[in-house]
């Protein structure tokens, strides 16, 4: 990569960053669930059943921490563990219903939330910035990282 591209990339990240904990600290004024419960929920909304394992390293935490979220999101009964076809011992934890209606309620109130803000970004061009950090993730992915 060239240093132009390096630099580019780096302020990508930090204001990636920036952002990111600033939606954080904002989804965290308007929910009152555990973050780490309601983000493995909204996960395995958007992305389907995943191996615990999977959704740690995609975290970068360890799996002992996402299979303690996980053992109360099923105590919640909001998730459950099936039977993994490619892999014996790591069952694919996946949505209940009640899990999907709790993943729907939490969009709600996010969008009401969201609904109160102007930032003078026409939608095309968000989805469009929202499609060029989609197509960096899946990149990184791929590399490995």
């Amino acid at each position: 990569m060239k240093p132009k591209a390096i630099r580019a990339l780096q302020h990508l990240a930090a204001e990636n960053a920036a952002l990111f904990y600033k939606l954080r600290v904002l989804a965290n004024s308007i929910h009152e669930e555990s973050e780490f419960g309601r983000v493995l929920v909204q996960s395995l909304d958007r992305d389907g059943a995943q191996t615990v394992p999977h959704l740690a390293k995609a975290r970068g935490v360890s799996r002992q921490h996402v299979q303690t979220a996980v053992n109360e999101l099923i105590s919640a009964k909001l998730v459950e563990a099936s039977t993994n076809p490619a892999h014996r011992r790591s069952n694919l934890i996946d949505l209940t219903p009640a899990g999907r209606k709790f993943a729907e309620a939490l969009r709600d109130k996010e969008a009401a939330a969201m609904a109160e803000f102007d930032l003078g970004i026409p939608a095309k061009e968000l989805e469009s910035i929202a499609d060029s950090l989609a197509a960096i993730h899946k990149r990184l992915q791929k590399a490995g990282g």
